[in-house]
C-alpha cells in the first residue's frame, strides 16, 4: 500500500456516489425524469410519412403498422372521451375525470 490515504480518499468518494445514486433511485420523481431523459423518443428515427411515429432500428414494419393504426385509435379516444381530454386537465387539475367518479 503506497498511498494509503489517497485511495481511501477514492473508496470514501465512491461509496458516496453510490448510496447518492441508489438513494436518487430510490425516489419516484427523480427515477421519471431519469427514466425519461433515458429514453427520449427524439433519438430515434421516425417515420417519413408520420413523424409522430419513433421507431428502433429494423422496427420500421412495426413502426408502418402502428402509423397505419393511429387515426383511428386518435378517432376513438377522441370520441369517448372529448377533444380536451388534457388541456382541461391542465387548466383544472381539481375536477375529477368523468370515470373516476
Amino acid at each position: 500500500m503506497r498511498y494509503p490515504i489517497s485511495q481511501t480518499i477514492a473508496a470514501t468518494a465512491a461509496a458516496l456516489m453510490l448510496v447518492v445514486a441508489v438513494s436518487a433511485a430510490a425516489v419516484p420523481t427523480t427515477r421519471h425524469i431519469l427514466s425519461g431523459w433515458w429514453n427520449n423518443p427524439e433519438g430515434l428515427a421516425a417515420l417519413p410519412e408520420n413523424p409522430q411515429v419513433h421507431y428502433e432500428d429494423g422496427a420500421s414494419d412495426h413502426a408502418r403498422a402502428v402509423a397505419a393504426l393511429l387515426p383511428l385509435a386518435l378517432h376513438k379516444v377522441t370520441t369517448a372521451r372529448g377533444p380536451r381530454i388534457a388541456i382541461d386537465r391542465l387548466r383544472r387539475p381539481d375536477r375529477p375525470r368523468p370515470d373516476m367518479g
